[in-house]
């Protein structure tokens, strides 16, 4: 009982009501040119000269167990900032494609401004960008009551992960212990305390690895 109570505590903490997550992939430098070469490559676009020119992905994804609405966004559009000018937004698609419509966005400096609209809980929008310079990934959101985090989503990391499987290994240790207590001249107790311990909280990792599994699949 503590396994499954464990795993569906895993599963919440991992999959709120509503979420979003944004990353970035693919950074391709457009001039590979050996510096001393490089004064003598030029690439352009639309006329203007790039010095710096990198091609990058931006994704953003519904990660929640329902979709963002639009009334979510407090009077303004979800921003991504890149840390370098946005020469030009390339395309923007669902991939895999939804039924969810894809988000206005537009461009401010090195940001996208994306919505204020409809984001599907497993709708996941990829930006493929033209930028001057290396581009980062920073995020200021609008939202009210959706979290917004860094991904790609995975297990649960840093304190809460540590936490949850703390918390896995004592739920499933501690009915043993207590047995041991009871009954102290049983000498195969210890043993038993110490494998049952370890297979609970691996049964408990499990759990929640193959919710996030099933999950991801889904949704991908």
């Amino acid at each position: 009982m503590a396994t499954v109570v464990l795993g569906v505590l895993m599963y919440r903490a991992q999959f709120p009501k509503r979420r979003l997550m944004y990353w970035r992939r693919s950074v391709t430098p457009l001039l590979t040119a050996p510096a001393g070469v490089r004064g003598d490559v030029e690439l352009r676009h639309k006329g203007r000269v790039l010095e710096r020119p990198y091609a990058v992905d931006v994704i953003l994804a519904g990660r929640g167990r329902r979709d963002v609405p639009s009334s979510a966004f407090d009077g303004g559009p979800l921003r991504l900032d890149v840390g370098a000018p946005i020469v030009e937004v390339l395309q923007v698609i669902d991939d895999p494609k939804c039924s969810t419509p894809t988000p206005r966005v537009r461009v401010d400096g090195s940001a996208l401004l994306v919505g204020p609209d409809l984001i599907g809980r497993r709708q996941r929008i990829v930006f493929s960008l033209l930028v001057e310079d290396r581009p980062t990934l920073t995020c200021r959101s609008p939202l009210i009551d959706v979290p917004v985090g860094k991904g790609p989503p995975g297990l649960p990391r840093g304190p809460v992960g540590m936490v949850l499987f703390a918390i896995g290994g004592a739920a499933g240790t501690t009915p043993f212990f207590i047995l041991g207590l009871e009954e102290p001249e049983r000498s195969w107790l210890p043993s038993a305390v110490m494998l049952a311990g370890v297979t609970f909280a691996l049964i408990s990792f499990g759990f929640a690895f193959a919710a996030n599994r099933v999950v991801n699949e889904l949704e991908n």
